[in-house]
């Protein structure tokens, strides 16, 4: 008599890193992109960075936006420990909308945090079980865009990266932030929102 097991006989399948599809059913609407980017010409701070719902997030004006970014690629393609693989998400005629980093160690081969750049908005958010490692890369990315040179545009980011970073710090990301049941963000003390902008 052979006995039935309850264990399904298919093949297990490893399970794979998320990445976002490559293409969506979507249709960007240029005219309002471009006036988004328009916008963020004229953001009063160059870098705005918020703990939202266990994200970081970023609110960058253009210029930032596209300098931090291409530090960041930088960053991660010269790093000796951790690597990036990036993952577009474009709309059904090619436009690139968003890039999404998986931000890996090398030697685990597991992903650590995830980078979701948000090219019509300038916004940038980072989530996973690692992410409070990004405040450390975001450290060494300001760092390198110092060394770059005399740039007046680099220099003053790269010292706005470091006020949000020890703000962010010094006033306990755990300790500030409180969810309401509208999934509003209420800060105990004087913060209001948990923004930290420069």
């Amino acid at each position: 008599m052979e006995l039935a097991t309850r264990t399904s006989a298919r093949n297990k399948v490893k399970p794979s890193i998320f990445t976002p599809s490559k293409y969506e059913n979507f249709s960007l609407n240029k005219r309002k992109a471009m006036d988004k980017k328009l916008e963020q010409c004229n953001r009063q701070a160059d870098i705005l960075l918020m703990y939202k719902h266990e994200n970081y997030i970023l609110e960058l004006s253009l210029a930032a936006y596209e300098l931090l970014k291409l530090a960041m690629t930088e960053y991660f393609a010269n790093h000796n420990i951790y690597k990036i693989q990036a993952k577009d998400q474009k709309d059904k005629h090619g436009l690139c909308t968003r890039t999404s980093y998986s931000v890996i160690n090398l030697n685990s081969n597991k992903q650590q945090y995830r980078i979701n750049l948000f090219h019509t908005t300038s916004r940038i958010e980072v989530n996973g079980r690692g992410r409070q490692e990004f405040l450390l890369h975001l450290q060494d990315i300001a760092a390198s865009m110092d060394r770059k040179g005399n740039c007046p545009q680099l220099n003053k980011l790269e010292q706005q990266i470091k006020q949000c970073i020890e703000s962010m710090q010094t006033s306990g990301e755990a300790s500030l932030v409180t969810h309401t049941q509208d999934n509003d963000l209420k800060a105990s003390g004087d913060a209001a929102g948990k923004n930290i902008s420069t």
